[in-house]
């Protein structure tokens, strides 16, 4: 997947992470960097107020880039789609959650979906998805051309893949990390009668959930760790576990790059948002999602064979040198030129 050669832009407002990731845009860090020290904890801390000033500098910008999940994302999707002349936010990484089932968040969820109907068509010029099957479905849910989204796909290593490093036969580690999303149950029910060397990084918010499941300590479970920490246990792990729910949008990409960066054999839950990423039986193994006995299997035979361990992990080195994460920054920075 070659990456078109992009465009420079002096006239491109960037925030989120890709705002210092992206070439020949202006990053609204650096704009914050320059205001009083009160006045850039607000930014950081208040979505509607980080909104509003984001707005009133993207007047001087003929492009304003955004990811979806940024804290504030609502605030300026309503701002432009009420008081932009014209479309001028490009979205990245479109990613529409499904609504909270229950309580003040259901609530807030459902009222705002038909505003954000109406204000992503005033406001969203383009956007891209990790998936190929979100174009056509978020094209539908947003009553917007199919044209705006720009299927993207995740790159699949940071360096383009390596082989098998030194070692890695001897591992013992099973590793099953993720922040959303997990099937924690099926994974706990999977390990259960089994002496892996289990360790769990979850979220903080599926942390309890996690400790019920894990009543017997036959894991060690971690919490809200830094990605650097989750790579170096990647760097020790002899199979890393995706267990996921499917949840009808983009998931598991970021984890299933780790592993590969990591050079730990991959077994995941065969969800919808793996489409594209995985060759199955090549690349990594896949099992159905909420198959705890299937999901034992495949990490028994993997642990019991260091050569099958060796051999997925070469193809998912191999393959991941055609998409890594250059051409992925390549392709990203050329949509948003091309979008202005």
């Amino acid at each position: 997947m070659p990456a078109a050669t992009p465009v420079p832009s002096a006239r491109v407002l960037a925030d989120g992470w890709y705002s210092w990731l992206i070439g020949s845009v202006r990053p609204f860090t650096d704009l914050v960097a320059s205001w009083p020290g009160p006045l850039q904890a607000l930014t950081w801390r208040l979505g509607p107020f980080r909104a509003l000033l984001l707005l009133l500098a993207a007047t001087r910008y003929d492009t304003v880039v955004v990811v979806r999940q940024t804290l504030g994302w609502r605030s300026v999707l309503l701002g432009r789609a009420l008081f932009g002349r014209r479309r001028k936010l490009v979205v990245m990484q479109f990613i529409d959650l499904p609504p909270r089932p229950r309580g003040r968040g259901a609530v807030i969820d459902r009222t705002w979906r038909p505003v954000e109907r109406w204000a992503t068509r005033r406001a969203v010029r383009a956007a891209q998805v990790l998936s190929a099957w979100e174009v056509d479905l978020y094209a539908q849910r947003f009553g917007v051309e199919p044209s705006r989204f720009r299927h993207i796909p995740f790159a699949w290593s940071t360096g383009g893949g390596s082989a098998p490093p030194a070692g890695a036969a001897e591992r013992r580690l099973v590793l099953a990390a993720g922040r959303a999303f997990c099937d924690w149950p099926t994974l706990f029910e999977a390990a259960g009668p089994r002496d892996w060397e289990l360790t769990v990084v979850c979220s903080g918010a599926d942390r309890p959930l996690v400790e019920r499941l894990n009543h017997s300590g036959r894991a060690t479970v971690r919490s809200d760790l830094e990605g650097e920490e989750v790579s170096a246990l990647l760097r020790q792990a002899a199979v890393s576990v995706l267990p996921m729910v499917e949840s009808g949008v983009s998931q598991g990409q970021i984890r299933l790059k780790d592993a590969v960066d990591g050079g730990a054999a991959v077994v995941a839950s065969r969800t919808r948002s793996l489409e594209g990423y995985v060759e199955p039986g090549v690349t990594a193994l896949l099992v159905e999602p909420g198959d705890a006995g299937a999901l034992r299997d495949a990490v028994d035979g993997l642990m019991a064979d260091a050569h099958a361990r060796e051999r997925l992990v070469s193809a998912a080195a191999e393959r991941a040198r055609r998409w890594t994460w250059a051409d992925y920054l390549g392709a990203v920075e050329a949509f948003v030129h091309a979008s202005r």
